[in-house]
């Protein structure tokens, strides 16, 4: 979206303007607020950002880290959005080093106002477990649009698992179409063994996203929850090896290659 939206269409008669002019508010369904005047550098932005809300973590994760902590173009000031993003697509993995990001972000916001500054600082608070619900409905209430917000903390484990699938919903209301909010609904359902319910989220997230691996991967884990392992290992097969699985599939394969003793 962000390649599309007018701010990377300047040429040589008219130089871009400063990136903190141009900053929107916050990451939304239609817009992606710039890291940098570098075309290569946006260019990585938007895909590792189209990659996240497709639920691809690890791909996510590795685009985003070809952006260097600072871009060029800027005046000198990190708000912290790189490293939400990145700490989103850690979550997304089980990677323990999203902490790390989330850290740098608040350190990063200080005490600067804005969505992104906000989200960072509600973030490290959410880690710490000194977020309260009241914090989150009043980061969201300040910026209602912040679809960066709530894929990170419906992401992050830890935390009021509530108000993860609450966020997680937003999600799906907010962009029918996004995959993650779709895949965040039906993994948080099924890690309350809600097995209908989950099975329902599967079943409706797979007309909108066909084939999306995280959505075969837990099609399999519930195959195995219900005890249907042949059915489990068959789903998980057609993801590949195991360096080609999401990291949520490798365990439901391994269990069911072991239980049927193959």
């Amino acid at each position: 979206a962000g390649l599309t939206a007018g701010w990377l269409q300047w040429g040589p008669s008219a130089p871009p303007p400063p990136v903190e002019a141009m900053r929107r508010a916050s990451y939304t369904v239609d817009a992606v607020p710039p890291l940098s005047n570098d075309a290569a550098i946006e260019a990585a932005h938007v895909e590792g950002w189209n990659l996240l809300r497709d639920g691809r973590g690890a791909e996510a994760a590795a685009v985003l880290a070809r952006i260097p902590d600072r871009p060029p173009g800027k005046d000198g000031r990190e708000d912290g959005a790189l490293h939400l993003l990145q700490a989103s697509a850690g979550a997304l993995t089980g990677d323990p080093d999203a902490y790390r990001h989330i850290e740098l972000a608040a350190k990063a916001a200080g005490t600067r106002r804005g969505a992104i500054p906000s989200l960072a600082r509600l973030a490290a608070d959410s880690v710490a477990g000194t977020a309260t619900s009241r914090d989150v409905e009043r980061h969201f209430a300040a910026h209602p649009d912040d679809l960066l917000g709530r894929i990170l903390l419906a992401s992050l484990e830890g935390h009021d698992g509530d108000g993860r699938l609450a966020l997680a919903e937003q999600l799906t209301e907010q962009d029918p179409k996004m995959a993650l909010g779709w895949v965040l609904r039906a993994q948080l359902t099924l890690n309350r063994g809600q097995l209908a319910a989950a099975n329902d989220l599967i079943t409706r997230a797979s007309a909108v996203t066909p084939d999306h691996a995280e959505l075969v991967a837990l099609r399999a884990r519930l195959e195995l929850l219900e005890g249907h392992t042949s059915d489990a290992r068959r789903l998980a097969d057609t993801l590949g090896t195991a360096a080609q699985m999401p990291t949520s599939a490798v365990q439901v394969h391994a269990t069911a290659l072991r239980m049927l003793q193959d």
